[in-house]
């Protein structure tokens, strides 16, 4: 029978959530016909109080997004549409 004493040293806990600084972000955009697809559209971003790998952030895309109209970062939170056709309207953004 042998003893082994392993010590372990916790430097941090994924105990906060990550939050936003707004609940919807309305984006407004005009109709017109981009040079580029892919080009960035509009940014979200969150904290999170963690620290350490426990602070890195993934973004997507969950719901709503069903015509793949948007496509968003996963790790910048820049959202861009692959569509060069883009219709005018008033888009938001719940986090």
């Amino acid at each position: 029978h042998t003893t082994v004493w392993v010590v372990i040293q916790v430097l941090d806990v994924n105990d906060n959530k990550p939050t936003f600084p707004e609940k919807v972000y309305q984006v407004r955009l005009p109709e017109r016909t981009r040079k580029q697809r892919g080009a960035p559209i509009y940014r979200v971003f969150a904290y999170d109080q963690d620290q350490g790998a426990n602070a890195d952030l993934s973004y997507s895309i969950v719901d709503g997004n069903e015509d793949g109209k948007f496509v968003i970062d996963a790790k910048t939170g820049v959202v861009s549409s692959p569509k060069k056709q883009f219709t005018a309207g008033t888009y938001d953004i719940l986090t």
